[in-house]
């Protein structure tokens, strides 16, 4: 499910949508639904979509601006809930018309609503059902309804009144998967709101301007609903309802930053590429989890400087005890790795030494012998590593190797004096063989683990 970020280099702040002009152009729908397409980019022109149409203003003017925009075929379902015998056939009729207008199909479903426990929730249930089966009937993968900037208010203030704040706050979503896999992508069928930034009047106006009836149903006046008495309360609250609609937009603009930063990996092994293209908004939350709280531009632009650089190793002081260490292509974000000091354990035969986060796994040849003063331990100055192509310097191994500064002094030797024999190159898992010359058959074989079989 593709979704782009605002770009907004304020950190924390979602770029709001764009104003309505004091008397918005009765055209307006048309030009927020095309805008919504471009910035989801769904449907493509020629996918067929199923328009979920009561003959209300909200779900007309909907049908509408989707043919207004090229998009089709479209199918209008007028879902017929059994609730108002005797008003429903005139009202498909209206759907009907509508339709025809939009140049769409239309159908007339009658539904079974179960009378127990929330009648609304039940209709809805029943209602989403019915169009999903009208979305396989026809081939399509999008299922259109007419929820508006006024719905949304109304969803999020519903919700907060049942007490569920977090869930209150994020709305009604844009996109949901409707049936089936993890939506059209994987044969499913997703439900789409393109009218979430349209106000109710504004739907209003555009049908009428068209000269087309408006269905009303007579249940939106009905007090005993809290959805009706919510909507009243509403209407009386001026800008206040503008607001809780933009307030649903931001969370749910945070919940997708949490979840890409959490897409990226853990802190200790990140991928400095992916944090540089993931944008400013996405490192902010990077950094919270590695405990800078109260992060800010100054920290995340140092960082996404840190992360774009092709310099090869850098570390960068972030502040409350919180580094960024950067080594070529990796990141990685918490508190400073300490120098161990000069570490050394005896290896006086074949056995399990501990080391780190890991053990060293020394395993002897029948009626062989560790040599003398062998010793597990880590770097020291002037180290030397027999090679293929003579004697190395193990730190311009480990240089070459890319291993970050930090870990040099961490990985595990075996050496006697200043002659490095075996060594836990980063990895980990990987057996090592241990011959006291070049041509001489292995007579000690050595296995690094680690704690989660893989890295140290």
């Amino acid at each position: 499910m593709r979704r782009e970020s605002t770009g907004n280099t304020d950190m924390g702040l979602i770029e709001p949508p764009i104003e309505a002009p004091a008397e918005p152009p009765v055209e307006r729908p048309v030009d927020l639904v095309r805008r919504w397409i471009e910035r989801e980019g769904v449907p493509a022109p020629g996918e067929p979509v199923v328009v979920g149409c009561s003959g209300g203003a909200d779900s007309s003017a909907l049908l509408l601006a989707l043919a207004a925009c090229g998009l089709g075929p479209l199918h209008a379902v007028y879902v017929d809930h059994g609730l108002r015998p005797g008003e429903t056939a005139s009202e498909a009729e209206i759907v009907a018309g509508v339709a025809r207008v939009a140049g769409a199909t239309s159908e007339r479903i009658a539904v079974v609503v179960e009378r127990r426990g929330n009648l609304l929730a039940q209709a809805r249930r029943a209602r989403y059902q019915a169009l999903a089966e009208a979305a396989r009937r026809q081939g399509a993968r999008w299922v259109a309804v007419g929820h508006t900037a006024t719905d949304q208010a109304e969803t999020v203030v519903f919700r907060a009144w049942r007490g569920d704040l977090q869930q209150a706050l994020a709305g009604m979503p844009a996109r949901r998967v409707l049936v089936g896999g993890e939506g059209p992508s994987g044969g499913g069928i997703e439900l789409v709101r393109p009218l979430l930034a349209v106000k109710r009047e504004e739907t209003e106006a555009f049908v009428a301007a068209r000269g087309l009836p408006i269905v009303r149903d007579p249940s939106n006046e009905r007090s005993e609903f809290a959805r009706v008495r919510i909507r009243r309360w509403l209407a009386a609250q001026g800008e206040a309802s503008e607001w809780l609609r933009r307030s649903g937009e931001v969370v749910q603009a945070v919940a997708l930053y949490d979840e890409a930063a959490q897409g990226l990996g853990t802190l200790d092994d990140l991928d400095a590429t992916a944090v540089a293209a993931a944008g400013p908004e996405v490192a902010l939350r990077l950094l919270r989890r590695a405990g800078l709280y109260r992060a800010g531009r100054v920290q995340v632009e140092a960082l996404l400087r840190l992360v774009s650089s092709q310099q090869g190793s850098r570390t960068l002081d972030l502040g409350s005890g919180i580094v960024a260490e950067r080594c070529y292509g990796r990141l990685r974000l918490g508190p400073p790795r300490q120098d161990p000091g000069d570490l050394a354990i005896p290896v006086t035969g074949g056995g399990r030494y501990p080391w780190g986060v890991g053990v060293v796994v020394v395993t002897l040849a029948e009626g062989a012998t560790v040599p003398a003063n062998l010793v597990l331990r880590n770097l020291r100055p002037g180290d030397r590593l027999r090679t293929p192509a003579g004697r190395r310097k193990l730190h311009d191994m480990l240089v070459d190797r890319k291993v970050p500064r930090s870990l040099r002094r961490r990985v595990p030797l075996l050496a006697v004096e200043s002659e490095v024999l075996w060594v836990g190159w980063p990895g980990g898992g990987r057996p090592g063989r241990l011959a006291p010359g070049a041509e001489e058959p292995a007579e000690l074989a050595v296995t690094y683990l680690v704690s989660d079989g893989n890295r140290w």
